[in-house]
Parts: structure tokens; sequence; C-alpha cells
């Protein structure tokens, strides 16, 4: 499995259910991620605007930033970049 676009609420299920791939002990979250997407079909129906994909982001950014990695700034084309703290709370620019 890989990440897919944010489009619809069903992509957020979907990409907790890639993340949760990192460990075999996870698994069983993968099964209860997969039943609810089959058991709530609408998902795949409400989609998601730039608002809600910047709300994404910000908490994905604040999962990245727990990795304890150096790395928590998405680049938003060649002149800009947002950067953001573990909450997700925008720090730069």
């Amino acid at each position: 499995m890989s990440a897919v676009p944010y489009v619809t609420l069903a992509d957020v299920v979907t990409n907790m259910q890639f993340q949760c791939e990192i460990d075999d002990l996870l698994s069983g979250l993968v099964t209860i991620l997969a039943d609810y997407l089959s058991d709530n079909p609408s998902l795949a129906s409400v989609g998601m605007d730039t608002d809600a994909k910047n709300h994404m982001l910000r908490i994905v950014t604040g999962l990245t930033v727990a990795t304890g990695t150096a790395i928590n700034c998405y680049p938003r084309g060649f002149d800009d970049s947002l950067c953001f703290d573990l909450s997700g709370a925008q720090v730069f620019p």
C-alpha cells in the first residue's frame, strides 16, 4: 500500500492504514480501518476542500515532528514553505 492524495474522507482512513503498516503489531488496526471504510462507504463521497487539506497538513506535520527528525517543513512551490510545530501550529513563515 502507499499513500493516496487527500481528496475524500475515505482517503484519510486509507492513509491511516498506510501509516499503520509500519509494524506488524499494528496490522490489526489496518483491518479495523478497512472494516470501517467498508461500513461507511459515504466517506468516499465527502470531499476535502483546501481548508480541510491544510488542516490535514498541520496534523501530519505534527506527526512528522513527533518522529524526532529535523524534517518539519513542507514546500509550497519554489518560493514558499510552511513549517509547523509538534501540535501542528504554524511556526514559519
